[in-house]
């Protein structure tokens, strides 16, 4: 297996489904046609009235499969949408490539991982209290917003909440888009929203502690190997997950625990995989760059050009 990434996975964000990134993977794959492309369905987001899963489900589920891939000496970058980066941060801990026993072995693993408007938070953190007890915190499930009931979450106005009203909120996407885009809303289980963070993959390779009960509740050190990159790419226009939350996230990364955290800025709200398609992956582009192998970069400019969002992806380009 060469040392080269051979998949990108998306943890999508709460209510999404795989079908909610049609759009922006059919952009991906035709940008990067010898990487595989798989987002993962979250098993806490369906349309059952009385769904059993939950966060820690969403969490076991994921990093079963990751897992899987990596034992075939897959080498992975996560991509992480809102609250897909609580379920990425808290499953795939400890996943990075380990040295090689030979020089011939080549071992799979998590290469980077990328927040879009993501949840990037410390252990024993909750998706409803960002801030912990740090600072006052956001409603970032607004009661007004959404249909909460004792098992299950619906949103009720996706378009408002997660474009934006304005028409040039809807950046690239079309009328047709959008439309397909809300019809693969799901409701989520209640549950999601009151259970802690145990882990965080983005302290990858440094003394984090773990919450008690979770192997001794003492501070370890990661193995030896290589640390997945950590990306945040911000959404300036946000609000389901503030700008200025995702400062803070950011911040406290690099200033507590000292991750070097790459950012990327995007003009746009919280949905930049349908409305910022090609400038999106003209990013993932540019963070992946190292890591493509053998891929083309003339094939993928030209996919680029041609593909979803060519018009954003040169307008982008050229600034």
């Amino acid at each position: 297996m060469s040392s080269s990434l051979t998949d990108i996975v998306l943890i999508p964000g709460g209510w999404h489904i795989p079908a909610s990134y049609r759009k922006f993977t059919t952009a991906l794959s035709t940008a990067f046609p010898s990487l595989r492309v798989t987002v993962l369905p979250l098993p806490s987001i369906t349309n059952d009235p009385s769904p059993t899963a939950d966060f820690y489900t969403d969490s076991a589920f994921v990093r079963s499969s990751v897992t899987q891939m990596i034992s075939e000496g897959r080498r992975l970058a996560i991509l992480m949408h809102s609250y897909g980066g609580q379920v990425g941060s808290n499953a795939l801990h400890d996943l990075h490539p380990q040295e090689p026993s030979t020089s011939t072995d080549s071992r799979g693993g998590i290469t980077h991982l990328i927040y879009i408007a993501a949840a990037m938070l410390f252990p024993g953190t909750l998706m409803s209290r960002p801030y912990g007890d740090s600072k006052p915190n956001v409603a970032l499930v607004s009661p007004s917003d959404y249909d909460f009931g004792p098992e299950r979450v619906v949103a009720l106005h996706p378009v408002e909440m997660w474009i934006g009203t304005r028409e040039e909120d809807k950046g690239e996407a079309t009328e047709e888009e959008i439309r397909e885009w809300v019809d693969t809303i799901w409701p989520i289980s209640t549950r999601v929203f009151s259970q802690e963070l145990q882990f965080a993959a983005w302290m990858e390779g440094r003394k984090m502690k773990v919450k008690e009960g979770m192997e001794g509740g003492k501070e370890e050190e990661k193995g030896e190997g290589e640390r997945p990159e950590v990306v945040y790419v911000m959404c300036t226009k946000d609000t389901a997950v503030p700008y200025e939350l995702q400062k803070w996230m950011v911040g406290r990364a690099r200033e507590e625990v000292g991750v070097d955290v790459k950012v990327w800025k995007m003009e746009t709200g919280h949905m930049p995989t349908l409305t910022a398609t090609g400038e999106l992956v003209r990013i993932l582009g540019e963070v992946l760059g190292k890591v493509l192998g053998d891929l083309d970069d003339v094939t993928c400019e030209l996919a680029l050009r041609t593909g979803p969002g060519a018009e954003a992806a040169a307008q982008a380009a050229a600034s």
